[in-house]
C-alpha cells in the first residue's frame, strides 16, 4: 500500500471530534476522506468497519487477526490501529442487538377475558331473518345491474366463426405437399421430384403407386422452367382431365393448400383461363359405353376398368381370392378378346 499516513490522521482526528461532540465535524471530515482515499483503503475501512460492528468477544479476535494479515504493509497498520478503539472503550463498547422475544413459559397461553354474550332466541332468529333479507336485497341489486336486459334464451341463428371447434378435424395433420393428380393421395417427399437423377427436376404429379402402374401424369417440363411454369402445368392437367365444376374444386382445393406466392400464380393461371374453368360440361347424348362384359365401369376403347387391369395382369384384391371371382375374371377376359 501507498496511501499517505494522513488517513490514519485523519481517522484519529474524526475519533477525537466524536469524543469532544462535534459530530458535524466529524462527518464532514469522514465524507471528505472516503471520497478521496485509494480503492485498496477504502476496502480496508469498509472491512474494519464490519469487524467492529460485532460485540467485543467476536470484534477483537477479528482485528488482530486482520492486523497479521497485513504485518507487510506498516501504513495498513496505521490505519487498523486508529480504527480499533482504545484501550478503555474496549470495556464500555455497547453493539445493539436486536431485541429477543420474552421468553414464557411452554404452559402458559395467553388469551383474553371470556366474555359471554346471552340473549333471547328469537332475537337471534330476528338477526338471522334481517341478514338473509339484506343480502336477497343485494342479490337482486346486482342481477339487474349485470343482467337486465341481457336475453337468457336467444334465438338460435348461424354459428358465429370459432363459436366451437371440431377437435378430430383440429388433430388431424396437414398433408405434405400435394396431393397425387389420379389417385388424391398423400405423396412422400422423394414422388414431387420422381427423375432428378436424369436431371429432370419438374414434377409429373403422381405418387409412386401410380408411376408403377404407368398411370399418365403431368408432361415433362424444359430444364430452365419457372415455379409460374409448374404451377400452370398443374392448373392444366386438372382442367383438362375433369368437369368445369369438379376443376374448380380441385384448384380451389390446391389454393388452400399452397403458398401466397403459388395462390397468386393460381389466380392469374384461372383468370387467365376463365374460357376453360368455367365452361359448361358438354352436353353428351351418345349412349352410355358398355364393355363386352357387359360392365360400365370407367369404359374406354372398349374395355372397362377390371378388364384393363386384368389385360395388364396387374390386378388383385378380394376378387382373386376365391374361384368364383377368378372364373368371372376369366370369363370377362374371354369375352373382351373375342369382341377385340
Amino acid at each position: 500500500m501507498t496511501q499517505s499516513p494522513c488517513v490514519s490522521d485523519a481517522i484519529t482526528d474524526v475519533a477525537v471530534m466524536i469524543r469532544n461532540g462535534k459530530l458535524r465535524d466529524a462527518k464532514r471530515l469522514m465524507a471528505r476522506l472516503l471520497d478521496n482515499v485509494e480503492p485498496h483503503v477504502l476496502a480496508l475501512l469498509t472491512e474494519c468497519a464490519d469487524i467492529l460492528s460485532h460485540p467485543n468477544a467476536v470484534a477483537r479476535p477479528k482485528l488482530l487477526a486482520l492486523w497479521g494479515e497485513h504485518q507487510a504493509h506498516p501504513v495498513a497498520l496505521k490505519i487498523i490501529a486508529a480504527c480499533a478503539p482504545a484501550r478503555d472503550e474496549w470495556e464500555s463498547r455497547v453493539v445493539d442487538l436486536p431485541e429477543a422475544a420474552p421468553v414464557r413459559p411452554d404452559s402458559t397461553r395467553p388469551s383474553s377475558p371470556v366474555r359471554t354474550r346471552r340473549s333471547a332466541p328469537a332475537s337471534r332468529s330476528d338477526l338471522r331473518a334481517r341478514r338473509i333479507r339484506g343480502r336477497a336485497a343485494q342479490n337482486a341489486d346486482a342481477y339487474a345491474e349485470h343482467r337486465a336486459g341481457v336475453d337468457d334464451q336467444p334465438a338460435y341463428g348461424p354459428r358465429p366463426d370459432a363459436y366451437a371447434i371440431d377437435y378430430d378435424n383440429a388433430a388431424l395433420y396437414a398433408l405434405r405437399g400435394l396431393d397425387c393428380v389420379t389417385c388424391w393421395t398423400e405423396r412422400t417427399r422423394a414422388d414431387h421430384a420422381p427423375r432428378v437423377r436424369e436431371g429432370d427436376l419438374s414434377d409429373d404429379g403422381l405418387c409412386s403407386e401410380c408411376r408403377d402402374k404407368g398411370r399418365e401424369g403431368i408432361p415433362s417440363l424444359p430444364a430452365n422452367f419457372t415455379v409460374a411454369d409448374a404451377v400452370a402445368a398443374r392448373c392444366t392437367y386438372i382442367a383438362t382431365r375433369h368437369r368445369p365444376a369438379t376443376a374448380r374444386t380441385l384448384l380451389n382445393s390446391e389454393w388452400h393448400a399452397v403458398g401466397p406466392e403459388a395462390k397468386a400464380l393460381i389466380k392469374a393461371w384461372c383468370a387467365a383461363n376463365a374460357d376453360l374453368v368455367n365452361a359448361e360440361p358438354p352436353k353428351d347424348d351418345t349412349a352410355t359405353a358398355v364393355c363386352a362384359c357387359t360392365s360400365t365401369t370407367r369404359v374406354r376403347d372398349g374395355l372397362c376398368a377390371d378388364c384393363r387391369e386384368l389385360a395388364k395382369g396387374t390386378i388383385a384384391g378380394p376378387r382373386m381370392n376365391s374361384e368364383r371371382g377368378r372364373g368371372e375374371l376369366r370369363m370377362r377376359a374371354a369375352m373382351a378378346t373375342a369382341a377385340a
